[in-house]
């Protein structure tokens, strides 16, 4: 029974199942037997909340960025090659802060379909909206689909995926 434990606690619900036949097919007192049912139904549960996992979320966040459009701030900007001539940029290149709120949702799909192999699936949307800069205002999407074998503690994974992206309305 203390076998069928460790094997439980590990998550090795097959090894765990065939330590606990093997202890019924030798009569065990009604005290055992009860443990070995107990058991077999805690590791049928297991596998049933293995075989599909679904998890949501949500983020909501506020914030403020000093920088947004990834500028300097320096209004001038000297040209080596001729001569280091300066020219004065756009007011609209300089360094520009402003609040922001961020928003995130999304879902995760792990689907057992054997033993030894999970279809993978995920969706996440985020959108970031600013106060006063609303040309930097963008919305992802994001999405994934694929697989995961695994043999003990080793597993491989390989996923697609996609993205809808758009920064101001537009798509890129």
């Amino acid at each position: 029974l203390q076998m069928a434990q460790a094997h439980m606690m590990l998550g090795e619900t097959q090894q765990a199942r065939a330590e606990l036949k093997t202890i019924g097919e030798y009569n065990p007192p009604a005290e055992v037997t009860a443990l070995i049912g107990q058991y077999m139904g805690v590791l049928q549960q297991k596998e049933q909340e293995a075989s599909r996992q679904i998890n949501a979320y949500a983020q909501l966040g506020l914030g403020f960025d000093s920088n947004v459009n990834s500028a300097n701030d320096e209004s001038r900007i000297a040209i080596p090659v001729l001569g280091g001539l300066y020219f004065v940029k756009d007011p609209t290149a300089l360094e520009q802060d402003d609040a922001y709120a961020r928003l995130e949702v999304g879902a995760r799909l792990r689907q057992s379909v054997s033993p030894a192999w999970n279809l993978l699936a995920d969706a996440s949307l985020t959108q970031y909206l600013y106060q006063d800069l609303d040309a930097y205002n963008s919305l992802a999407l994001d999405a994934s689909l694929g697989g995961a074998w695994h043999a003990g503690p080793s597993q491989v994974v390989l996923k697609a995926n996609a993205q809808a992206y758009q920064l101001d309305g537009e798509d890129f």
